[in-house]
């Protein structure tokens, strides 16, 4: 297995985790002996993304238990069960997914069910400083192509939520790309995912955006989804 590394501050930089010892607060492979020391790798993890995907594998009503929220005691649901959370994209689709870290190591395994994609990573690096870069990744995968920079400032300008018209939001353009100006000192980028579609980097839980087009092309409103949750906002 290779070496996870981590930082102590009282060390000033990154040092092996195993040679910390047993009295460190951070203890070697300490989380993984209720499994009897069980460790995977990306190949393993892919071949379980596959056979759980094989239609012979689950049944429809196991498959219906592990990929559906579950209703608790108060009557509220919950989007984890079964070892991994469940959420509704609008840029992946249906996903489920589950990430850790212990004792030098970070993980994902992020499956995007209706788009038959597995994001599988494990760092030997635990640090604060050190992101998994999941963001970057969606980016790859589904960044639209054919979309035309040039065409940004049919985005960028104000919009005043429905809901409440006195809350604006605006959109402006800075170094190239579209952003959502929270404040004069903080800016959060949008990358483009599809026609007229955006979502806000590095942001939990996912907001995405939706421009939407009056009868002769012009953005005229936009749709916000969060969760299950959608705001409708108007151009001014």
């Amino acid at each position: 297995m290779t070496k996870g590394y981590t930082q102590v501050e009282e060390l000033n930089g990154l040092v092996e985790v195993e040679s910390l010892g047993i009295e460190h607060r951070y203890t070697y492979l300490d989380k993984t002996v209720g499994a009897g020391g069980l460790a995977s790798d990306i190949f393993d993890l892919l071949k379980w993304h596959n056979i759980l995907k094989d239609s012979t594998f689950l049944s429809t009503e196991d498959k219906n238990l592990l990929y559906n929220y579950h209703v608790l005691s108060d009557g509220s649901l919950s989007n984890y069960g079964f070892g991994w959370h469940i959420f509704k994209s609008r840029l992946t689709g249906k996903r489920c997914s589950h990430g850790g870290d212990w004792a030098g190591y970070s993980n994902m395994f992020d499956r995007h069910l209706e788009k038959d994609k597995a994001i599988i990573i494990l760092q030997n690096i635990n640090t604060p400083e050190i992101q998994r870069p999941m963001v970057s990744i969606y980016q790859i995968l589904y960044k639209d192509n054919d979309f035309e920079v040039g065409k940004l400032n049919e985005y960028a300008g104000n919009y005043s939520i429905d809901e409440e018209p006195d809350d604006i939001k605006t959109f402006l353009i800075r170094d190239g790309i579209l952003c959502l100006n929270v404040n004069d000192n903080f800016f959060l980028p949008l990358i483009p995912i599809g026609k007229d579609n955006f979502i806000v980097q590095d942001f939990s839980p996912e907001v995405s955006i939706q421009f939407i087009r009056n009868l002769d092309g012009k953005i005229y409103k936009q749709m916000v989804y969060q969760n299950d949750e959608i705001h409708h906002a108007s151009k001014l």
